[in-house]
């Protein structure tokens, strides 16, 4: 038993964060939802019965798809709850409102074939709604301001069992993703998998962005079969970093740049998984950030007005039958992959050149003997 205690201790212990950056990563999951998400399933107005084919969800216990009122009124719940949720007013309820009306809405939206990759976002907010993420930079700061427990607790770092949780479940689904590729022979060394995707996304789908036209003119066994192990390795490894927030960390980098890879060979983003791993990210230590986030969050007032501002936005969304403008969801997803990117990229080369930088105090030990 006590093993067990010190794994758990090692393991719950590693995940510390602060409520400053619950907070900021709130804020930022909210509009990079709205701003992508809303609306959901609205396809469904254009799909006859017969399509109607839903796997094991809330779907599956109707017989039909839902009247489109009942999107549309979902959908406007959606943006709603999601506004509440970036203001942080009653943030544990937003939370679960947020997570179930996904839930709700993805069911009809995936009941018709087509299933995407967004399974983390979609649990997020659920697994996060008491991680105490509306305890700073919100209307539940506000209120509740004169307590000095609340005040002094902003930058104190504390295990967070939410952010253990959205590990484990990273973890698990990026592990049955990569065991999904070695049973289906992505390590077979007569193979090139990544390079029959990419002949398959450009002939059937007809996505050829100009680096994926590029790259179909190399014709290197070797390279492919590289990439096929690179990519198939690391989903794989994921199961034994979710242990450790800074294994988890490198691995979270490691795969945003590999999103961005994604979509310049394949026109493929996978803007949500990007948004999911900011959750063990320390946002606090960026200054810039941190400024603008206390700005955003100066006052009541100041709240209010970008939740009215940020729910005008979901409406007009829902109000259009796209998520704000095609054009323009398109672009935040680019930007939060690019930004994803760029960010992992940094920190694995700092974690490269320090790791190979030689100890200072080894070096001073040997001069001086």
């Amino acid at each position: 038993m006590k093993r067990l205690r010190d794994f758990e201790d090692w393991v719950f212990n590693s995940y510390s964060t602060t409520t400053t950056d619950l907070s900021i990563f709130r804020m930022l999951y909210a509009t990079c939802m709205l701003l992508t998400h809303v609306p959901i399933a609205d396809h469904v107005r254009f799909m006859p019965t017969a399509f109607f084919n839903p796997p094991v969800s809330i779907a599956a216990f109707t017989t039909a798809l839902p009247p489109y009122q009942l999107v549309v009124t979902l959908n406007i719940l959606l943006a709603a709850s999601l506004a509440i949720l970036f203001v942080g007013w009653k943030t544990p309820f937003a939370s679960i409102a947020t997570g179930l009306l996904l839930i709700v809405l993805n069911s009809w939206n995936y009941s018709t074939g087509k299933i995407n990759h967004d399974i983390f976002a979609v649990l997020l907010p659920l697994i996060f709604a008491y991680s105490g993420w509306g305890d700073a930079n919100s209307l539940d700061y506000w209120s509740a301001r004169n307590e000095p427990d609340r005040r002094t607790a902003l930058t104190k770092p504390f295990p967070s069992t939410s952010a253990a949780f959205m590990a484990l479940i990273v973890g698990f689904g990026m592990f049955t993703a990569g065991f999904a590729k070695i049973i289906s022979g992505w390590l077979n060394p007569h193979a090139s998998a990544t390079y029959g995707h990419l002949i398959s996304n450009a002939t059937a789908f007809g996505r050829t962005p100009p680096i994926a036209s590029w790259t179909m003119t190399i014709h290197s066994p070797l390279l492919w079969e590289f990439s096929d192990w690179i990519v198939t390795l690391m989903e794989v490894f994921f199961i034994i970093a979710m242990f450790q927030k800074r294994w988890i960390i490198v691995m979270t980098a490691a795969a945003a740049t590999f999103h961005f890879a994604t979509w310049l060979l394949f026109d493929i983003l996978f803007s949500v998984n990007v948004v999911s791993y900011g959750a063990f990210i320390s946002f606090s230590s960026q200054t810039m950030l941190t400024n603008i986030i206390n700005h955003l969050a100066r006052s009541r007032r100041q709240l209010w007005t970008e939740c009215v501002l940020l729910f005008s936005l979901g409406l007009i969304a829902t109000g259009r039958h796209n998520t704000i403008d095609f054009t323009t969801a398109s672009t935040a997803r680019i930007i939060i992959v690019t930004a994803g990117a760029i960010t992992g990229l940094v920190y694995l080369s700092q974690k490269t050149i320090t790791f190979f930088r030689p100890n200072r105090s080894i070096q001073h030990r040997i001069s001086t003997s």
